[in-house]
């Protein structure tokens, strides 16, 4: 179980689900972008994503969004502990999903920074 818990009074933030296929994902553009995540390309922003990877293109929708938003920061990660497609449980706003990616995209006063880690 992972949980995220921060205190950002000057930031938005806005949690995303994307399908397995999602259009934004495939065939990524500025608007279909901003539609799911509510955050315009240029705009300070940074994602927190977190993805199914039984049944979710990880590398093809980190694609998408460079494509759209290149100079945002994304981090994230692979959900793991399932051993087979459906093993794995995200959650967004309110909801359980057993398959594709959940987000946060974070804009406004809100800096996101990346550190990578072998664990």
């Amino acid at each position: 179980f992972s949980l995220t818990a921060a205190c950002l009074p000057d930031a938005c933030l806005t949690p995303f689900q994307l399908e397995p296929g999602a259009a934004a994902v495939v065939r990524p553009s500025a608007e279909s972008w901003r539609t799911l995540t509510g955050a315009s390309p240029g705009q300070g922003v940074g994602f927190l994503l977190l993805a199914d990877p039984f049944s979710f293109e990880a590398e093809t929708c980190i694609r998408g969004l460079d494509a759209v938003y290149p100079e945002a920061p994304k981090a994230g990660g692979l959900a793991s502990g399932g051993r087979q497609p459906g093993g794995n449980v995200l959650y967004v706003d309110g909801r359980a999903l057993r398959e594709g990616a959940v987000g946060l995209a974070l804009t406004g006063d809100v800096e996101l920074g990346t550190v990578v880690a072998q664990g």
